[in-house]
């Protein structure tokens, strides 16, 4: 199915996602962006956006030739909404449910369940994939998640989140004691050259460096004794900072809040990595480190790191909103268990 058009006076400005949902009939805005996005849509022959605002004289090629990809409803996900309106949603993300769908996950994610709950959605924003979604939750956060519910406020939240708005807090458990009870790492981040994980800008980096601040507070820490085998670890990479030996002979895990100031892939994780204070179980960012720990009783209740997105305040449309999750269960116990051993 091919079209073509030229832009007239009346025409100009728009979106060239809303210019073509105008003027082919039988199509989604999200199947629209899709076809957009797969490059099927060129604008004096050059690939666009969905965001592209049409030019007059502009000659807007289509072929629509590849099947459409579409999202498919799951009814099985059961989601914990904290509240809802017209506007957005709030939900509780339990660790281990992917956000959004990828070419290994298709259907087992959040957004699959939304789709369920409301199959107009998949109108909603600029990624046919990401429909509603505003902000970043790692599959293996758990906590806070706010979903826009229509392009209003989609556009709203995405600038808020742009214009550091939106107030986000997160408790994470980290390896030692850091140095100061509280502070604001003020590093840049980039991506490692191999494109699997993020980094401080500084060195070889692939990509541009982005800055990044994230604050934090100690809330609470525990002490236990030198006795988890952990004398023959061979990573030497900030084991000093990790774990005392000089006497002391102690382990120490802290309980942390942290707020990031801005919203970068995996922040919160490389930035307190970098100070030599990773999450407990992060096994992206210190693999070393977490095989030698297979005797630790934190992971005999949790696999993967321990990262709450905890709380979350904004105003939208006059209105303020302050919203928080509980720690999930496991979270609570391996709290349980380190304060009566400490």
């Amino acid at each position: 199915m091919k079209h073509n058009f030229k832009i007239e006076e009346k025409e100009v400005g728009q979106r060239l996602d809303k210019f073509i949902l105008n003027k082919i009939d039988g199509f989604s805005r999200g199947e629209i962006i899709r076809v957009i996005k797969n490059n099927q849509v060129s604008i004096n022959n050059k690939k666009v956006k969905p965001s592209t605002s049409v030019k007059l004289n502009d000659k807007i090629k289509i072929n629509i030739s590849k099947k459409i990809e579409r999202l498919k409803p799951n009814s099985k996900i059961k989601l914990d909404i904290i509240f809802e309106n017209d506007d957005f949603w709030i939900i509780n993300k339990p660790s281990g449910l992917q956000v959004h769908p990828s070419a290994i996950n298709k259907n087992e994610t959040l957004v699959n369940a939304l789709i369920n709950l409301k199959p107009d959605l998949e109108n909603v924003g600029e990624n046919w994939e990401r429909p509603g979604i505003v902000h970043r939750l790692d599959k293996d956060t758990s906590g806070i998640m706010l979903v826009a519910k229509n392009n209003e406020s989609f556009q709203e939240l995405k600038k808020m989140f742009q214009e550091k708005k939106v107030q986000k807090t997160y408790l994470t458990l980290i390896w030692g004691k850091l140095e100061k009870e509280s502070g604001l790492i003020d590093l840049p981040i980039a991506k490692t050259l191999s494109h699997q994980k993020q980094k401080i800008a500084q060195g070889k980096f692939s990509g541009q460096a982005r800055e990044a601040q994230t604050e934090y507070k100690v809330v609470e820490q525990f002490t236990f004794p030198y006795s988890y085998k952990l004398k023959d670890i061979k990573d030497a990479t900030n084991i000093e900072k990790l774990f005392a030996k000089s006497g002391e002979e102690k382990i120490k895990i802290s309980l942390v809040k942290v707020k990031p100031k801005t919203g970068r892939t995996h922040q919160i994780r490389v930035h307190l990595a970098h100070l030599g204070h990773p999450l407990i179980n992060d096994k992206r960012y210190y693999k070393k480190i977490h095989k030698t720990l297979k005797e630790n009783f934190v992971n005999k209740n949790h696999q993967t790191f321990l990262l709450h997105s905890e709380k979350i305040e904004f105003s939208l449309q006059n209105k303020k909103y302050t919203f928080s999750a509980p720690l999930p269960d496991y979270f609570e116990q391996i709290l349980d268990n380190l304060r009566q051993n400490s």
